[in-house]
């Protein structure tokens, strides 16, 4: 009995270990596939992003364009900031320069002894602050220029920040006002975020990604240890090479809206109607703020004006490789087309000082655009030169009721 007992063990431990046996097998080469694969992925996307880095400093300037290529990297770490959510932490460079506000450097003029110079704010995005261009060749600092052309002295502030929505530029600036920092001129130059915000979250008047501001609230709470755990290894997974091309074939098969965000999968209940009024909310809301901005003015005795950005979508003769980024960009185009349409509608310049510059570069045969919405410094020159014959026109005014 005892013999067939014994037995009886000794080959439910052999079955035990070739179980095992077989389970290490297939989990140690599902690991090793995954492993080869993940490498694979990542020396093929390592060659594919060094190729089209390559190609973008063939339309830029490559004398300095790699030395702010790696400062721009460096000068991406965000710094909290209470009612804006973020700002760019402090960064000293040769073409990139943050101060500890994070505030962006914008050119310096002489002011003339006894000349009070005329204190310009600018706020918007990324392309107000200068993506893809040294600090003497931001928007701002152009526009700087441009009035030392005129022999007009300024003080420029450059207020832009990455991924800004207007609601965001007019908040920091009821921050100043609430600081007794009261300009002569206000300058917003926005649209984009706005768009694309309402776009990824089926929201309009919100910023960008809020949806991770909601997934991250209370995580320091004990009770939150578990949902804490998933967020990481939901961030490990999405800098996974792999996971880097499911998104994209996900984007790909219109599944998301953009490659780089799995969070804002498309509502198959999605129809035109609800593309339309989703375009008049972005509207309404920039409108709602433009109000607001006019009723700040008028209490603290400044001029403004507001600006609707440019994309590649609206210019018609692509040049360099702008043809491939507005088609990595082309699942957008349809929801800018039908926003912008609604601005053009609105006609808000007939109520306020704004101008659509969507079209600006409608008829630009050379390549102005970086990627689908930043513009290189030559875009900046020609938009600057647009908001230079505004702030001449409105430091007329502004002598003349003075």
């Amino acid at each position: 009995m005892r013999s067939l007992e014994s037995r009886t063990f000794m080959n439910g431990l052999k079955r035990l270990g070739v179980w095992m046996r077989d389970f290490w097998l297939i989990v140690g080469n599902t690991l090793l596939f995954f492993l080869v694969l993940e490498l694979g992925l990542g020396c093929v996307f390592a060659i594919r992003d060094k190729l089209h880095s390559a190609e973008d400093l063939m339309q830029a300037d490559s004398s300095w364009y790699p030395t702010y290529a790696r400062e721009s990297h460096g000068a991406h770490e965000l710094t909290w900031h209470p009612y804006v959510y973020w700002r760019r932490s402090a960064f000293k460079g040769e073409t990139i320069n943050v101060n500890a506000n994070g505030i962006r450097s914008t050119v310096r003029c002489e002011v003339p002894v006894g000349k009070k110079p005329v204190k310009i704010f600018m706020f918007g995005g990324s392309t107000m602050w200068g993506t893809g261009a040294r600090d003497a060749y931001t928007i701002p600092s152009l526009l700087v220029k441009g009035l030392q052309a005129q022999d007009i002295a300024a003080d420029v502030t450059n207020f832009g920040e990455t991924g800004y929505v207007n609601t965001q530029s007019l908040i920091t600036l009821m921050l100043q006002l609430r600081r007794h920092n009261v300009p002569d001129l206000v300058i917003f130059y926005d649209g984009v975020n706005d768009t694309f915000s309402a776009y990824q979250q089926n929201r309009a008047g919100i910023p960008q990604n809020e949806f991770n501001r909601v997934r991250e609230f209370n995580l320091s709470r004990e009770d939150q240890s578990g949902r804490a755990i998933r967020l990481v290894v939901d961030k490990i997974a999405r800098k996974l090479s792999t996971g880097r091309l499911a998104r994209a074939i996900l984007h790909r098969t219109g599944r998301v809206r953009d490659a780089y965000d799995l969070s804002s999968v498309i509502p198959s209940a999605s129809t035109s109607s609800d593309w339309d009024a989703l375009a008049q909310a972005v509207v309404d809301t920039y409108a709602g703020n433009l109000e607001l901005v006019k009723t700040l003015s008028e209490r603290y005795g400044f001029r403004y004006q507001f600006y609707w950005q440019p994309t590649i979508f609206d210019k018609r003769s692509l040049a360099g490789r702008e043809a491939t980024y507005r088609e990595r960009k082309r699942a957008l185009e349809p929801f800018f087309e039908r926003t912008n349409q609604v601005v053009r509608q609105l006609r808000l310049e007939d109520e306020y000082p704004f101008r659509d510059l969507s079209r600006v570069f409608a008829d630009e045969k050379a390549p102005v655009y970086l990627d689908w919405v930043h513009l290189s410094e030559s875009g900046n020159e020609l938009v600057a030169k647009e908001m230079l014959v505004d702030v001449l026109r409105a430091m007329q005014a502004r002598q003349g009721q003075s």
